[in-house]
């Protein structure tokens, strides 16, 4: 299956693989007004609709009821019809049976066990359909215990406090579960662009789907607590074991050994999943940011962002241009691959380590989580079984109810952030503080979590090397967005002083983590 982003897009049919179907791109309300114009007073309309229905008043509603109309007769036609399609659909245009057959796969058409039309910047949508891999997969796994983890913990928007605008239900709200079916999407599209064998595609699905299963509730808030325990890809193997693992792998040809490689990044299996979970998580982050601050007044570090997003619609269509070579993944065209790194990069720069952004994952990580953690309230055990709303639970234990809803959303009074060279530095402006009256002080020194990712291979005059050697000066400009100029960073604000007896010992506890560490 040859497909592309722009193939799927235009196409007119919705491919299908086993238990997932992608979908063509579903029209706009401008675009299906502009069709049901197009299509007013044609001679083929009387056959599809009946005299009744036959009405055009020329404006842009009634153009719309046209085409609804239209595809109430077309989905009424083919359920009565054993899933035929009406001859009148025969010649009309590309875009008009792409969308009627989208609509229909994710309405009357299936028994869906997922439907995700909107797979953003990818050029794909998606269906699954109940009873294959991905379900059976989910129950064996417990994968849903996933759409209770949000995909990015307790990040929150900076946007608003960056304003100095108030902060109300700023966290993100897309999930792992998510993640994971668009992380098995996106590998089954390049599984099936180099014609891979039944059983590695099989195997590389099932661990697209896994991959995260071992995510603790509170996702990369938690594992900043302990990493070393919460490391998913170490404990990984020790799932594939038990009867019920057993009879999966049975029933589709799983093997543990393609899975694991996968999980923990080894080989041809590694470097897939590499891919297609970077696509994944940076379409769904992207947009999340985008269409949370792009009706705000927003600083010029957003407007960088939005503007990049508005420039490339396609930001996130790598999965087309993943060849295998031998055992190797090759990138085919490199300037997708600039491109996606790119939006990585401003991702982590005005996201995921901005320090506005993370104020309160730092203040729950580091102190709350933390404290619960170190204590034995919450165990590895427990937090691998919890969801995030059983987080927030234990939360309101240490804060109080009066604060902690403050606290997940981003409502406390007058946060502030600096940034600091070096620790010493940071530690007198501290003392200073605490001499005025704050609180609450924090020191964090923020290391080098995540990497440009400049090592994936490109071809480049019939040779293959890769992205940093082949396009030095636009690797530089991708690990630029990752130097942090001052690793330092003091979180500092002025709290009610009923602060409960939890959430002292909380504080103590983590400038004594802090001291000694």
């Amino acid at each position: 299956m040859n497909l592309t982003s722009r193939m799927l897009a235009r196409s007119s049919q919705c491919p299908r693989y086993e238990d997932i179907i992608f979908l063509p791109r579903s029209l706009n309300y401008k675009e299906t007004a502009r069709i049901g114009k197009a299509i007013a007073g044609e001679e083929w309309l009387k056959e599809a609709l009946s005299p009744q229905q036959l009405s055009f008043d020329g404006d842009s509603e009634g153009n719309v009821f046209t085409v609804e109309r239209l595809y109430s007769a077309y989905e009424h036609y083919r359920m009565q019809n054993n899933g035929d399609e009406p001859q009148w659909l025969n010649g009309r245009s590309r875009t008009l049976q792409g969308s009627f057959r989208n609509r229909y796969v994710c309405g009357e058409g299936l028994d869906q066990f997922a439907i995700v039309k909107g797979f953003p910047y990818t050029g794909v949508g998606y269906v699954v359909d109940e009873g294959g891999l991905t379900e059976n997969v989910a129950n064996v796994f417990g994968l849903h215990r996933l759409h209770n983890i949000r995909q990015l913990g307790y990040l929150h928007d900076p946007v608003v406090r960056e304003m100095g605008k108030p902060a109300y239900g700023t966290t993100f709200d897309h999930t792992r579960y998510l993640h994971s079916l668009d992380v098995s999407a996106i590998t089954t599209l390049i599984m099936l662009r180099n014609g891979c064998e039944k059983n590695f595609t099989a195997s590389m699905r099932a661990a697209a789907l896994t991959h995260d299963v071992l995510t603790p509730a509170g996702g990369d808030t938690t594992k900043l607590v302990d990493r070393e325990a919460f490391n998913e890809e170490t404990d990984y193997p020790k799932l594939l074991q038990g009867k019920e693992w057993e009879s999966l792998s049975r029933a589709y040809g799983l093997s543990a050994g393609t899975m694991s490689d996968a999980v923990q990044g080894r080989g041809l299996p590694g470097t897939f999943l590499d891919i297609a979970d970077k696509i994944s998580y940076v379409s769904r982050d992207a947009s999340a940011y985008y269409y949370r601050i792009r009706n705000e007044e927003i600083t010029p570090g957003c407007r960088e962002l939005n503007g990049f997003i508005e420039k490339n619609p396609l930001a996130c269509s790598l999965w087309d241009s993943v060849r295998i070579e031998g055992n190797r993944a090759i990138i085919t065209d490199a300037g997708k691959l600039r491109t996606l790194l790119a939006l990585r990069g401003l991702l982590f720069r005005q996201l995921y380590q901005n320090p506005m952004a993370r104020y309160f994952e730092h203040l729950l990580s580091s102190v709350i989580v933390r404290y619960l953690y170190v204590t034995g309230r919450l165990t590895k055990k427990m937090l691998l079984k919890m969801c995030d709303s059983e987080l927030d639970g234990c939360i309101t234990q240490v804060l109080g109810p009066k604060y902690c809803w403050g606290v997940i959303v981003g409502g406390i009074e007058d946060p502030h952030v600096e940034a600091f060279a070096t620790r010493a530095e940071a530690e007198v402006r501290e003392q200073e503080l605490l001499r005025e009256g704050m609180n609450i002080t924090l020191i964090e020194h923020v290391g080098q979590i995540m990497k440009p990712c400049i090592y994936f291979l490109v071809t480049k005059k019939g040779r293959v090397m890769p992205f940093s050697e082949a396009y030095p000066r636009d690797a530089e400009t991708i690990s630029a967005f990752f130097r942090i100029g001052k690793p330092v960073r003091l979180y500092y604000s002025q709290w009610p002083l009923e602060l409960g007896e939890h959430f002292k010992e909380a504080l103590r506890l983590s400038h004594a983590e802090i001291t000694t560490t």
